[in-house]
């Protein structure tokens, strides 16, 4: 048991070093905190793509459990869970469009039924006959 319990402090131990790796590639000015800027650089330079500000903002709200606008030590969560938050976005991001596509469509289609109704064509000898009776 005791060899058990020190195999798991040392991985604890590990873990929480690569994670003080990890936060100190984002804290680029070594402050001891990840900004809005240094997280938007951070992820787009491990990623390897460009990132909006608005999915950058987003993340930062879901991890700052301070609110304070920055991400210490204990709020960095790791890439992999950065990873994960922004496929969540781009996955509710997406089924949002669908449900406004489908919107949109039932819009269209029920603008195409009430001009079949209205008919917005000339009208004929015969309606202007009608439009004439009391």
């Amino acid at each position: 048991r005791a060899e058990a319990a020190a195999l798991e402090a040392e991985r604890a131990q590990e873990v929480a070093e690569a994670a003080e790796r990890a936060f100190a590639k984002f804290d680029q000015n070594s402050d001891g905190v990840i900004t809005m800027s240094e997280l938007k650089q951070g992820l787009e330079t491990q990623l390897q793509t460009d990132l909006s500000q608005e999915r950058v903002e987003a993340l930062m709200r879901k991890f700052d459990d301070s609110g304070d606008g920055k991400l210490q030590l204990e709020e960095f969560a790791g890439v992999e869970k950065f990873k994960v938050a922004l496929a969540e976005m781009a996955r509710d991001e997406k089924k949002r469009s669908s449900e406004l596509l489908a919107v949109a469509q039932r819009e269209e289609e029920a603008y195409n039924q009430i001009s079949e109704i209205l008919n917005d064509r000339p009208p004929t000898n015969t309606d202007k006959a009608l439009s004439l009776l009391p």
